[in-house]
């Protein structure tokens, strides 16, 4: 839909119901992420759900999917808009862009995410401002 605040109830209900789900999970999280705040609500509450995905295949064993793939870039995005941290920013963009991982995914998503590089980028300046 396009008010927020109704796709956000769908989709706790779907992250409720299908929490093995790595699409549902990172979608649940992006609503949050990027128009929780328009709908009244606090963007920090994506992160469990970017956690969960990663978790479902660090953790569980899941072959990663485009929901993971994309997680990756959210918690990349997360943590340079919402608790900035930019080593966090690093690990999770470069995991997001490796080739060898998104090669090795099936079907291939050997998708570039400049997003994360820009994120990435930010961090860097970062550093070096410290």
């Amino acid at each position: 839909t396009k008010d927020f605040k109704d796709s956000l109830e769908a989709y706790l209900k779907a992250a409720e119901l299908a929490p093995d789900d790595q699409a549902i999970q990172n979608d649940t999280g992006l609503i949050y992420l990027y128009h929780g705040r328009s709908c009244g609500e606090d963007p920090r509450k994506a992160l469990p759900f970017f956690l969960r995905t990663l978790a479902l295949v660090d953790e569980d064993g899941q072959e990663p999917t485009i929901g993971y793939r994309d997680s990756l870039q959210n918690l990349a995005r997360y943590y340079h808009e919402v608790e900035p941290d930019p080593e966090k920013v690093i690990e999770y963009a470069d995991r997001r862009n490796d080739p060898e991982f998104y090669n090795g995914l099936k079907p291939p998503l050997n998708v570039f995410c400049r997003e994360a590089a820009a994120d990435r980028q930010w961090a860097e300046q970062q550093r070096k401002r410290k």
